[in-house]
């Protein structure tokens, strides 16, 4: 079977055993940049310039806060008062500059964070939407775990913790660049040279712990996915859980993965111990070695011996403050390591993700042979059109196919099971011949496993054939072909009614479409369903969901009615009714023949052969039989393998 390009990528990186701050995150890195930064005049960029020009204010008024210490000393040695009344005024004002630039650069960069966080989901969510990559990201290949929480809370705080370190990073040549000069005035060459000695050894030995840092960080971020998964899993499936007695099993699993996680959690407070140690030390330590860089010039040369005691205090202080404040530029850098650790993990997790969804993935050509032409379409009427797999977001009018014509063709079609390892799985059908052809009603049987549901997968473009050519003469949505599932799918159960109706599209509203869904509800006996929103289509639930609230019968009804409502010419009903009993089955099967809608079946009760004219029956072995169904209900054989 051939591979997909999202496969290919998918198993490259599912080679990753390690994730480090290395090149790779760099890369990974640049790429998500591209998104937080789309263009030099972006919001992004606006804010990121005024977040440098506020953060170069606020050193400014930082150095000038330097200042005030060795001024004080001065002006108290002398013991002028004016001068300190004076000194007392200014240092009131500088202080209140310097907490309010800081609050705007607090407010920036929570701005910031913002955007960034919704530049890199919009584009993550046109990526994971893009074709079926979400389908196959979860599905049908699943091999990145979690991709609901790294587009969530992986985004979040890897956004977040960037915006706090982003603008001390950029900024930190600048006042690296002066206080490095100004030292070198108080102090000569030695004083520079020590603190990037000091700065070299801190940053080598901080690297050196980072790396597990950054592996058990992507570690666990994924045993937390997996344990929201697990209490999500046991909330929408609480029901059938106290049904089965799975009480038991399902707290063991549950505290399985607590326990997963807690270990992992342990193991990454462990590895950040000697990290943190490190980082605090070479802060504390700054300070002794700002006092011993003093210590030379006043030691060891002349320079300052025609000082009044009164000056040299003053002298100190000023000099004190510039050395210590480069350490301080350097120390900082060094204590970033523990969020530039945590930074990595992120972007490991999203940027994998990313590489994934953006893999430049093409349905193969190859092997089927997908024909989508408008010229060879055979289309009536046609009031739309639209590529295969794409969708209006408003309904509109279906498209009509001419009795006796084919919507699709299967001309000696292999299907296997998807490989996930690059070679091919079970064989699910072999050198299939089969027509989907307007009013002829298909009937899918077989034993379990053999393929059935998998065959519509194929009919809807989820599934490549593995040989064979596939000729579509209409495109897949609902205004042509519409697949009805045996699990109900109500969204996230917070639609108005006439939403809920007219999934996947958007309602246009208006008393014509209100009496169609009024007129469809009544049919299938779901007149109930509007006593629930008190009559009003477009009243939203509250303080319940659809799918709590409505049984699995119920739910399936409304599947159906979301069918005719739209009413497609044609229809995939995977075991769609079989929460139904058979006398409301048989009016939902009256009721698409009455709408003319051809519809292919799979179901497992003999009453409603009588619905359809067609038997498509298949085996274990990758074999078929194509039989037709009698009025009579006897059988006769069309074509088989």
């Amino acid at each position: 079977m051939p591979k997909s390009k999202i496969l290919e990528t998918l198993l490259q990186l599912q080679t990753e055993k390690r994730h480090q701050f290395d090149l790779l995150f760099f890369r990974r890195l640049f790429r998500l940049s591209k998104l937080m930064f789309p263009s030099w005049s972006s919001l992004t960029s606006l804010l990121f310039v005024t977040l440098l020009a506020i953060q170069l204010l606020l050193q400014y008024i930082i150095y000038q806060v330097g200042q005030i210490p060795s001024q004080y000393f001065l002006v108290l040695g002398q013991k002028n008062l004016s001068a300190f009344q004076q000194l007392a005024w200014v240092s009131i004002l500088i202080i209140l500059a310097n907490s309010f630039v800081k609050s705007a650069s607090d407010y920036i960069s929570a701005q910031l964070y913002i955007v960034w966080r919704r530049n890199i989901g919009e584009s993550m969510h046109s990526f994971y939407w893009n074709e079926n990559n979400f389908y196959e990201t979860n599905v049908k290949y699943s091999l990145i775990d979690n991709p609901d929480q790294r587009m969530t809370q992986d985004i979040d705080k890897m956004c977040l913790m960037m915006s706090n370190t982003a603008a001390t990073l950029a900024i930190s040549p600048f006042t690296i660049g002066y206080y490095f000069y100004q030292t070198y005035s108080n102090t000569g060459y030695e004083g520079p040279l020590i603190v990037l000695a000091y700065f070299v050894v801190g940053s080598i030995i901080n690297k050196l712990l980072m790396t597990p840092v950054v592996n058990l960080t992507y570690q666990q971020e994924k045993l937390e996915g997996d344990f929201r998964f697990k209490h999500v899993s046991v909330r929408v499936n609480s029901e059938a859980i106290a049904f089965m007695r799975g009480k038991d099993m399902e707290s063991k699993q549950m505290d399985r993965s607590l326990l997963q996680l807690i270990g992992i959690q342990l193991r990454l407070a462990l590895v950040q111990f000697p990290l943190q140690f490190s980082s605090n030390s070479f802060s504390y330590l700054g300070s002794i070695v700002s006092y011993l860089i003093l210590a030379f010039p006043i030691f060891f040369s002349t320079r300052y011996d025609s000082l009044t005691p009164a000056e040299l205090s003053a002298l100190i202080s000023q000099n004190a403050f510039v050395t210590i404040y480069l350490i301080f530029c350097f120390s900082d850098l060094i204590n970033l390591a523990v969020d530039a650790a945590s930074i990595a993990g992120h972007a490991h997790r999203v940027g994998l993700l990313m590489d994934a969804l953006t893999s430049g993935k093409k349905k193969p050509s190859d092997a089927a042979h997908m024909a989508v032409s408008e010229s060879r379409a055979l289309l009536v009427n046609a009031r739309r059109s639209s590529p295969a797999g794409e969708s209006s977001l408003q309904v509109e009018n279906p498209v009509f196919v001419e009795e006796g014509r084919p919507a699709i063709r299967l001309v000696d079609v292999t299907l296997s099971v998807p490989s996930v390892r690059g070679t091919d799985n079970r064989v699910l059908l072999r050198g299939l011949n089969f027509e989907v052809v307007q009013g002829r009603r298909v009937l899918i049987t077989g034993p379990s496993g053999c393929g059935k549901s998998s065959l519509f997968r194929l009919l809807c473009d989820l599934w490549s054939a593995s040989s064979g050519q596939i000729e579509r003469y209409v495109p897949i949505g609902p205004h042509s072909l519409l697949f009805v599932p045996q699990e109900p799918y109500l969204g996230d159960g917070s639609d108005s009614l006439r939403q809920l109706i007219s999934y996947p599209l958007r309602p246009v509203g208006g008393f014509e479409e209100s009496r169609k869904v009024r007129s469809i509800l009544t049919t299938l006996n779901l007149v109930f369903l509007l006593e629930w929103v008190s009559n009003d289509l477009d009243e939203r639930p509250v303080e319940w969901r659809w799918q709590q609230r409505a049984s699995r019968g119920e739910q399936q009804r409304i599947m159906l009615a979301r069918l005719l409502f739209h009413r497609a010419p044609f229809a995939l009903l995977d075991e769609s009714t079989s929460a139904l009993d058979e006398e409301m089955e048989s009016l939902v099967y009256q009721q698409l023949q009455e709408a003319s809608i051809t519809y292919i079946s799979v179901a497992h009760r003999s009453s409603i052969r009588r619905f359809h004219d067609v038997e498509l029956k298949l085996s274990h072995d990758g074999s078929w039989t194509v039989v037709s169904i009698e009025e009579n209900g006897d059988q006769r054989a069309l074509s088989d393998e």
